[in-house]
């Protein structure tokens, strides 16, 4: 009887063992991953003008009425740029700051959507949070780290400049 029992186990496990090694499996296919929007890289052109001329630093230039102009520094901070796409909505280039200067005209703004758009806009300045950090917070790379000539008035009570300009 012990025999009879032992056998019909032994049966009974290697049944189960061929059964699960030979069985229907249910083949699961992973969900598609959802396709990621095309993106572009946003840059914009700026130039530094007096009136309807193009300047340079140190050159001297002429207004529309005949006045001559020298301008030594030209530059401003520029943030919350936004993108208008064709229906009408927004697009946000995320949280970047640039420092628009008089030598520098083209700037990398970031990845976007790739799509056709109206018309680019931005901010001039710096948010108020933004203007209520130390320069020394940011790494040298930053548009918001120290300036030469500085764009910082020297306390977070004070903040940023926005726009510095001179000349003669």
């Amino acid at each position: 009887m012990k025999t009879i029992i032992k056998n019909t186990i032994i049966s009974a496990t290697l049944i189960l063992m061929i059964g699960s090694t030979f069985s229907c499996k249910k083949k699961v296919t992973p969900a598609p991953k959802a396709s990621a929007q095309p993106q572009g890289v946003l840059y914009i052109h700026i130039h530094t003008d007096i009136d309807t001329t193009e300047v340079d630093s140190g050159v001297v230039a002429k207004d529309a009425t005949g006045r001559r102009f020298q301008l030594d520094t030209a530059e401003f901070y520029i943030c919350n740029i936004k993108l208008k796409k064709v229906d009408g909505a927004y697009i946000s280039a995320g949280k970047v700051y640039l420092l628009k200067t008089i030598a520098q005209e083209a700037y990398m703004v970031g990845n976007v959507p790739a799509g056709n758009y109206l018309s680019a806009s931005f901010d001039v300045g710096i948010d108020a949070a933004t203007n209520q950090k130390d320069p020394a917070s940011y790494s040298t790379s930053s548009s918001l780290s120290a300036q030469n000539p500085s764009m910082w008035f020297g306390s977070t009570s004070k903040g940023y400049m926005f726009v510095n300009v001179s000349g003669i």
